[in-house]
């Protein structure tokens, strides 16, 4: 037998097959193997983007808050330690020495961008119009905005004070709360959805159940006597979140903390605990989560303002979210309060401002809206079925939606930058500002690859864009938290309102429709 008779016997044997039990362990070990895989690639590509998005901030026009800083760096800092632990499990003392490096660099990086933490002391309560020169730190961003828009642009913001994060912080130590939400926290699995819901549930609880120290509690019984005026009857509050870093850049919490609106003053501790409990819903646990930012770093500011009855609400934005070369003034508006138009409710007014000067309403588009929300008399807001001939009318003149886009345009021209702007115009047709925040842009967001040719007929077409792209995978209807339990990684998340509630699954969603 010649030497290349005997090597193409020997390539021609088959190797040994293994025995069941062998073969199982072996494809256990392949997707082990393969899933730390897919999570070092994940782990990599978060870590880019925070990277990515800090250089981008680094060469915008204004420079980027600390907030937004430290914010991506833990980022970053959090998806390269998932690299290293993956790497770690694929390839055992491959790498020795890789932690204790990521540990003195991390060390490092904390040091230079110092405390993150909000004032241990300050006053636990303020006007609005201190909020303004208290700073983020203590008013929290959006009530710290209002502030300032009422005291330096004098635009017509309703009358409120501010319980501050210093209150917060006053509220977690008399109930020893730290170390109950970080035992909840700790032993939780929060990457499956159904122990993020059971953590949160509990977390939650403890803040409903706990207890309003006494001298904060005066503090805002006395703030809120001041805001009705002698002989005014029927004072009716709203109380709105305004946490540590809820509209920094980069991040938008928008929608996952709570609003309670036609509050009794009398009734305000019930209103504030559910405000504050909201800082752990299970979409700001999971965003908190993403965004690589520490629980135990955030703080809740509550703005406490003076319920404004609408005749019609809605929200302005002062570039085109998708496209922002379109410098118009876009304003979305329903009738009655603007919660239908901030929750995607139902279908809402659509017009636009050029703007000019002077100002030119450029288009009109009326919704049929069916019904609105108004104020309950007790307490609380409910929907109210609208007459025909309302529901197809639309809920803003000419010139209220040319009085609204100028103070729209003063807001971004004040802060620098595009705005989104809810607004209300009460019954007596006054307009006034509820909250400002930057318009997140949807710069480099339209550069994912082309859909897969097919020859399929598509099932369904049309509709509106939110965030342009395109992505494939198995499609689940979510309508209920069971729902959203059996929803798996890769899948395309159906829903139908894109509500902050499913914020959770968004991770793993291949796309949203």
């Amino acid at each position: 037998m010649n030497l290349a008779e005997h090597f193409r016997r020997w390539f021609a044997r088959q190797p040994p097959q293994p025995d069941e039990q062998t073969a199982q362990q072996l494809r256990a070990e392949f997707a082990a193997r393969y899933s730390c895989f897919k999570d070092l690639l994940s782990a990599n590509q978060r870590a880019l983007e925070a990277l990515a998005e800090m250089e981008q901030a680094e060469a915008g026009p204004h420079s980027p808050s600390m907030a937004f800083v430290r914010g991506r760096a833990t980022a970053a800092a959090v998806s390269v330690l998932r690299m290293i632990k993956g790497l770690e499990a694929l390839a055992p003392d491959r790498y020795p020495g890789l932690a204790e490096c990521f540990a003195r660099i991390q060390a490092d990086i904390e040091r230079a961008l110092g405390p993150a933490a909000p004032p241990a002391h300050g006053p636990l309560v303020l006007g609005l119009a201190e909020a303004g020169r208290a700073g983020e730190s203590l008013a929290g961003p959006k009530m710290a905005a209002l502030g300032e828009i009422a005291a330096s642009l004098d635009l017509p913001v309703p009358p409120g004070v501010v319980i501050t994060t210093v209150a917060f912080r006053r509220l977690m130590e008399h109930n020893q709360l730290d170390e109950e939400i970080a035992l909840r926290l700790q032993t939780a699995d929060l990457e499956r959805t159904d122990g993020l819901l059971a953590a949160c549930s509990q977390i939650q609880g403890l803040f409903l159940r706990a207890q309003v120290p006494p001298e904060l509690a005066s503090q805002i019984d006395g703030a809120l006597a001041g805001l009705c005026a002698p002989g005014q009857a029927g004072l009716r509050l709203a109380l709105r979140s305004s946490a540590s870093g809820e509209d920094a850049p980069g991040a938008s919490f928008a929608g996952q903390f709570s609003s309670e609106l036609n509050v009794d003053p009398a009734n305000w501790t019930e209103a504030y605990l559910a405000v504050v409990a909201s800082l752990y819903s299970p979409p700001a646990v999971a965003y908190r989560r993403r965004l690589g930012l520490k629980d135990e770093d955030a703080a809740m500011a509550v703005g406490c303002l003076a319920m404004i009855d609408a005749a019609a609400g809605g929200v302005a934005y002062t570039a085109d979210p998708l496209d922002p070369s379109r410098r118009r003034v876009f304003i979305n508006s329903c009738w009655g309060l603007p919660k239908a138009v901030v929750d995607g409710s139902w279908d809402c007014d659509q017009l636009e401002v050029e703007p000019g000067p002077p100002l030119i309403l450029a288009a009109c588009r009326a919704a049929n809206k069916p019904r609105r929300y108004v104020c309950q008399p007790g307490e609380g807001v409910l929907p109210e079925a609208l007459e025909p001939s309302l529901a197809q009318r639309v809920s803003l003149s000419e010139g209220q939606a040319l009085a609204l886009a100028e103070m729209a345009l003063r807001l971004a021209e004040h802060y620098h930058g595009p705005q989104d702007v809810e607004w209300a115009l009460d019954q007596e047709g006054r307009l006034f500002i509820l909250q400002c925040r930057p318009l997140p842009l949807a710069a480099g967001i339209g550069s994912a690859q082309p859909a897969p040719e097919t020859t399929a007929p598509p099932l369904v077409a049309g509709g509106v864009t939110a965030s342009p792209g395109a992505a494939a995978g198995p499609l689940r209807w979510v309508q209920s938290g069971g729902d959203a339990v059996a929803f798996g990684e890769g899948e395309v998340l159906a829903v139908e309102q894109p509500l902050p509630r499913w914020a959770p699954l968004l991770g793993r969603a291949a796309a949203l429709v």
